[in-house]
Protein backbone atom coordinates (compact mmCIF):
# COMPACT_ATOMS: atom_id res chain seq x y z
CA UNK A 1 0.00 0.00 0.00
CA UNK A 2 1.78 2.85 -0.89
CA UNK A 3 2.66 5.23 1.91
CA UNK A 4 2.52 2.66 4.29
CA UNK A 5 5.91 0.88 6.12
CA UNK A 6 8.31 -1.66 4.10
CA UNK A 7 7.25 -5.10 4.59
CA UNK A 8 9.19 -7.41 6.92
CA UNK A 9 11.76 -9.73 4.66
CA UNK A 10 9.68 -12.66 3.49
CA UNK A 11 9.84 -15.75 5.16
CA UNK A 12 9.30 -18.98 3.51
CA UNK A 13 7.37 -22.18 5.33
CA UNK A 14 8.70 -24.84 6.35
CA UNK A 15 7.27 -27.18 7.93
CA UNK A 16 4.24 -25.41 8.54
CA UNK A 17 6.59 -22.97 10.23
CA UNK A 18 8.43 -19.69 8.69
CA UNK A 19 11.95 -18.60 8.00
CA UNK A 20 14.08 -16.11 6.95
CA UNK A 21 15.42 -16.18 3.68
CA UNK A 22 19.08 -17.50 3.84
CA UNK A 23 21.97 -14.53 3.72
CA UNK A 24 23.27 -13.89 0.60
CA UNK A 25 26.53 -16.02 -0.65
CA UNK A 26 28.72 -13.02 0.02
CA UNK A 27 27.53 -12.59 3.76
CA UNK A 28 27.98 -16.27 4.47
CA UNK A 29 31.62 -16.28 2.90
CA UNK A 30 32.37 -13.73 5.17
CA UNK A 31 31.13 -15.24 8.02
CA UNK A 32 33.46 -18.11 7.63
CA UNK A 33 36.41 -16.21 6.81
CA UNK A 34 36.05 -14.28 10.41
CA UNK A 35 35.47 -17.86 11.83
CA UNK A 36 38.16 -19.80 10.53
CA UNK A 37 40.36 -16.63 11.56
CA UNK A 38 39.24 -16.80 15.53
CA UNK A 39 40.38 -20.69 15.08
CA UNK A 40 43.73 -19.57 13.80
CA UNK A 41 44.21 -16.63 16.25
CA UNK A 42 43.91 -19.19 19.08
CA UNK A 43 45.39 -22.01 17.71
CA UNK A 44 48.55 -19.31 17.39
CA UNK A 45 48.26 -18.53 20.93
CA UNK A 46 48.39 -22.06 22.12
CA UNK A 47 51.11 -22.90 20.00
CA UNK A 48 52.76 -19.72 21.76
CA UNK A 49 52.50 -20.84 24.82
CA UNK A 50 53.25 -24.12 24.28
CA UNK A 51 56.52 -22.96 22.85
CA UNK A 52 57.39 -20.75 25.53
CA UNK A 53 56.82 -23.61 27.84
CA UNK A 54 59.05 -25.62 26.07
CA UNK A 55 61.29 -23.09 25.99
CA UNK A 56 61.36 -22.33 30.05
CA UNK A 57 60.46 -25.64 31.16
CA UNK A 58 60.70 -28.13 28.49
CA UNK A 59 58.73 -30.54 26.91
CA UNK A 60 58.84 -33.00 30.44
CA UNK A 61 57.41 -29.80 32.56
CA UNK A 62 54.70 -28.39 29.94
CA UNK A 63 51.08 -29.88 30.78
CA UNK A 64 48.30 -29.30 28.24
CA UNK A 65 46.73 -27.43 31.50
CA UNK A 66 49.56 -24.82 31.71
CA UNK A 67 49.07 -24.69 27.79
CA UNK A 68 46.09 -23.77 28.55
CA UNK A 69 46.12 -20.97 31.10
CA UNK A 70 49.26 -19.63 28.97
CA UNK A 71 47.17 -18.72 25.53
CA UNK A 72 44.20 -17.64 28.56
CA UNK A 73 41.75 -20.66 27.23
CA UNK A 74 40.24 -23.48 28.71
CA UNK A 75 41.20 -27.24 28.56
CA UNK A 76 38.09 -27.72 26.08
CA UNK A 77 39.08 -24.85 24.26
CA UNK A 78 42.86 -26.69 23.68
CA UNK A 79 41.56 -29.73 23.17
CA UNK A 80 39.38 -28.96 20.26
CA UNK A 81 42.91 -27.59 18.48
CA UNK A 82 45.15 -30.26 20.22
CA UNK A 83 43.41 -33.52 21.21
CA UNK A 84 46.17 -35.11 22.64
CA UNK A 85 49.75 -34.45 24.10
CA UNK A 86 51.58 -35.71 20.95
CA UNK A 87 49.44 -33.31 18.87
CA UNK A 88 50.64 -30.17 21.19
CA UNK A 89 54.48 -31.83 20.81
CA UNK A 90 54.20 -32.37 17.32
CA UNK A 91 53.02 -28.75 16.64
CA UNK A 92 55.76 -27.34 18.63
CA UNK A 93 58.30 -29.60 16.90
CA UNK A 94 57.32 -28.15 13.28
CA UNK A 95 57.39 -24.73 14.45
CA UNK A 96 60.94 -25.53 15.94
CA UNK A 97 62.31 -26.61 12.53
CA UNK A 98 61.42 -23.51 10.88
CA UNK A 99 64.17 -22.22 12.68
CA UNK A 100 66.67 -24.73 11.68
CA UNK A 101 68.86 -23.76 8.61
CA UNK A 102 67.87 -23.82 5.18
CA UNK A 103 69.04 -26.58 2.73
CA UNK A 104 72.15 -26.52 1.52
CA UNK A 105 73.32 -25.77 -2.19
CA UNK A 106 74.78 -28.91 -2.99
CA UNK A 107 76.32 -28.28 -6.56
CA UNK A 108 77.92 -24.77 -4.57
CA UNK A 109 79.46 -27.45 -2.45
CA UNK A 110 81.52 -28.89 -5.30
CA UNK A 111 82.42 -25.96 -7.44
CA UNK A 112 84.50 -25.40 -4.05
CA UNK A 113 88.18 -26.73 -4.28
CA UNK A 114 88.75 -25.61 -1.13
CA UNK A 115 88.13 -27.97 1.71
CA UNK A 116 88.03 -25.45 4.34
CA UNK A 117 85.83 -23.44 1.73
CA UNK A 118 83.47 -25.88 1.51
CA UNK A 119 83.07 -26.75 5.26
CA UNK A 120 83.05 -23.62 6.48
CA UNK A 121 79.16 -22.03 5.03
CA UNK A 122 78.09 -25.19 6.10
CA UNK A 123 79.10 -25.13 9.48
CA UNK A 124 78.27 -21.44 9.38
CA UNK A 125 74.46 -21.90 8.90
CA UNK A 126 74.23 -24.29 11.71
CA UNK A 127 75.45 -22.44 14.26
CA UNK A 128 72.78 -19.60 13.67
CA UNK A 129 70.45 -21.79 13.49
CA UNK A 130 71.53 -23.49 16.88
CA UNK A 131 71.62 -19.81 18.53
CA UNK A 132 68.30 -18.90 16.86
CA UNK A 133 66.64 -21.67 18.76
CA UNK A 134 69.18 -22.06 21.29
CA UNK A 135 66.56 -22.18 24.64
CA UNK A 136 64.34 -24.63 22.77
CA UNK A 137 66.60 -26.93 21.15
CA UNK A 138 68.46 -27.58 24.50
CA UNK A 139 65.32 -28.73 26.47
CA UNK A 140 64.05 -30.52 22.94
CA UNK A 141 67.82 -32.91 23.56
CA UNK A 142 67.35 -32.95 26.94
CA UNK A 143 63.84 -34.16 27.16
CA UNK A 144 63.89 -36.37 23.70
CA UNK A 145 62.58 -39.48 25.48
CA UNK A 146 59.48 -37.30 26.65
CA UNK A 147 58.80 -36.47 22.68
CA UNK A 148 56.58 -39.15 19.98
CA UNK A 149 59.21 -41.45 19.04
CA UNK A 150 58.06 -40.67 16.05
CA UNK A 151 59.75 -37.44 15.99
CA UNK A 152 63.03 -37.80 17.59
CA UNK A 153 65.31 -38.38 14.80
CA UNK A 154 63.64 -34.75 13.81
CA UNK A 155 65.98 -33.55 16.98
CA UNK A 156 69.36 -34.00 15.57
CA UNK A 157 67.92 -33.54 11.63
CA UNK A 158 69.89 -29.90 11.18
CA UNK A 159 72.97 -31.75 11.92
CA UNK A 160 72.53 -34.58 9.96
CA UNK A 161 71.93 -32.76 6.83
CA UNK A 162 75.26 -30.93 7.42
CA UNK A 163 77.17 -33.52 7.34
CA UNK A 164 75.41 -34.97 4.47
CA UNK A 165 75.83 -32.34 2.22
CA UNK A 166 79.51 -31.98 2.81
CA UNK A 167 80.26 -35.38 2.38
CA UNK A 168 78.25 -35.80 -0.92
CA UNK A 169 80.77 -32.77 -2.06
CA UNK A 170 83.38 -35.30 -1.14
CA UNK A 171 84.76 -34.44 2.61
CA UNK A 172 85.94 -35.97 4.48
CA UNK A 173 87.23 -39.28 2.59
CA UNK A 174 84.59 -41.96 3.52
CA UNK A 175 87.23 -44.09 4.89
CA UNK A 176 88.13 -41.67 7.21
CA UNK A 177 87.12 -42.55 10.80
CA UNK A 178 88.55 -39.81 12.08
CA UNK A 179 87.15 -37.44 9.86
CA UNK A 180 83.51 -38.59 10.18
CA UNK A 181 83.95 -38.23 14.07
CA UNK A 182 85.42 -35.17 14.03
CA UNK A 183 82.49 -33.82 11.28
CA UNK A 184 80.18 -35.22 14.01
CA UNK A 185 81.71 -33.21 16.99
CA UNK A 186 81.82 -30.52 15.19
CA UNK A 187 78.39 -30.21 14.07
CA UNK A 188 76.52 -31.06 17.10
CA UNK A 189 74.69 -28.86 19.37
CA UNK A 190 76.64 -29.71 22.45
CA UNK A 191 79.47 -28.58 21.15
CA UNK A 192 78.21 -25.29 19.90
CA UNK A 193 76.30 -24.31 23.11
CA UNK A 194 80.13 -25.19 24.97
CA UNK A 195 82.01 -22.83 22.79
CA UNK A 196 79.27 -20.31 23.23
CA UNK A 197 78.94 -21.05 26.83
CA UNK A 198 82.81 -20.19 26.55
CA UNK A 199 81.59 -16.63 25.17
CA UNK A 200 82.89 -17.75 21.44
CA UNK A 201 80.52 -15.60 18.74
CA UNK A 202 79.39 -18.36 15.69
CA UNK A 203 82.03 -16.72 13.46
CA UNK A 204 84.76 -17.44 16.12
CA UNK A 205 83.31 -21.36 16.53
CA UNK A 206 82.99 -21.97 12.70
CA UNK A 207 86.99 -20.80 12.38
CA UNK A 208 87.88 -23.18 15.21
CA UNK A 209 85.54 -26.34 14.01
CA UNK A 210 86.96 -25.59 10.71
CA UNK A 211 90.12 -25.89 11.71
CA UNK A 212 90.24 -28.86 14.10
CA UNK A 213 88.08 -30.82 10.94
CA UNK A 214 90.84 -29.98 8.97
CA UNK A 215 93.61 -31.20 11.46
CA UNK A 216 91.71 -34.54 11.69
CA UNK A 217 92.17 -34.82 8.29
CA UNK A 218 96.08 -34.75 8.13
CA UNK A 219 96.09 -36.60 11.63
CA UNK A 220 94.28 -39.84 9.57
CA UNK A 221 97.00 -39.49 6.83
CA UNK A 222 95.03 -37.79 4.51
CA UNK A 223 96.80 -34.53 4.14
CA UNK A 224 100.56 -34.41 4.00
CA UNK A 225 101.89 -37.92 3.18
CA UNK A 226 103.99 -39.88 6.28
CA UNK A 227 107.00 -38.64 7.56
CA UNK A 228 110.08 -41.11 6.63
CA UNK A 229 111.65 -42.29 10.03
CA UNK A 230 115.16 -42.27 8.55
CA UNK A 231 115.32 -38.19 8.03
CA UNK A 232 115.36 -37.90 12.14
CA UNK A 233 118.41 -40.27 12.41
CA UNK A 234 120.20 -38.47 9.79
CA UNK A 235 119.68 -35.20 11.39
CA UNK A 236 119.87 -36.13 15.09
CA UNK A 237 123.58 -38.23 14.47
CA UNK A 238 125.45 -36.12 17.55
CA UNK A 239 122.05 -37.44 20.03
CA UNK A 240 122.96 -40.42 18.89
CA UNK A 241 126.39 -40.34 20.04
CA UNK A 242 125.61 -39.03 23.02
CA UNK A 243 123.28 -41.87 23.55
CA UNK A 244 125.77 -44.52 22.90
CA UNK A 245 127.96 -42.61 25.01
CA UNK A 246 125.75 -42.95 27.77
CA UNK A 247 125.10 -46.25 27.41
CA UNK A 248 128.70 -47.14 27.22
CA UNK A 249 129.11 -45.42 30.65
CA UNK A 250 126.26 -47.46 32.01
CA UNK A 251 128.09 -50.87 30.96
CA UNK A 252 130.90 -49.69 32.52
CA UNK A 253 129.55 -48.59 36.12
CA UNK A 254 127.68 -52.09 35.87
CA UNK A 255 131.21 -53.61 35.27
CA UNK A 256 133.07 -51.84 38.11
CA UNK A 257 130.01 -53.04 40.57
CA UNK A 258 130.70 -56.73 39.45
CA UNK A 259 133.73 -56.05 40.48
CA UNK A 260 133.22 -54.53 43.69
CA UNK A 261 130.87 -57.09 44.36
CA UNK A 262 133.84 -59.65 43.65
CA UNK A 263 136.47 -57.94 46.04
CA UNK A 264 133.45 -58.29 48.95
CA UNK A 265 132.87 -61.83 48.25
CA UNK A 266 137.00 -62.70 48.46
CA UNK A 267 137.19 -60.59 51.47
CA UNK A 268 134.63 -62.16 53.19
CA UNK A 269 135.99 -65.72 52.19
CA UNK A 270 139.25 -63.78 54.11
CA UNK A 271 137.47 -63.26 57.11
CA UNK A 272 135.97 -66.54 57.22
CA UNK A 273 139.25 -68.41 57.04
CA UNK A 274 140.68 -66.70 60.04
CA UNK A 275 137.76 -67.24 62.48
CA UNK A 276 138.38 -70.58 61.77
CA UNK A 277 142.02 -70.97 62.38
CA UNK A 278 141.74 -69.14 65.51
CA UNK A 279 139.27 -71.63 66.93
CA UNK A 280 141.44 -74.69 66.03
CA UNK A 281 143.90 -72.89 67.50
CA UNK A 282 141.64 -72.58 71.08
CA UNK A 283 141.32 -75.90 70.77
CA UNK A 284 144.70 -76.94 70.80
Amino acid sequence: MPGSASSPPERTSTGGRSAPNPLPSGTRTYTMRQRQASIDETRARILDAAVSLYETVGPAGTTMSAAAAGAGITRSTLYRHFPTDADLANAVIDEWLKGAPTAIDDAALLATPDDAARIRPALAGLYAGYRATAALTANLLRDARTVPATRQADLRAAARSVRASVSRAGFPDPGSASSEAALGHATAFETWRTLSDEGLDDAAITDLMVGFVMLAGESAGLRPAPRSKVAPRARDKDGGKDADNATKKDKDRGRDKDKGKGRDKRAGKTRDERKRKDRESGHA
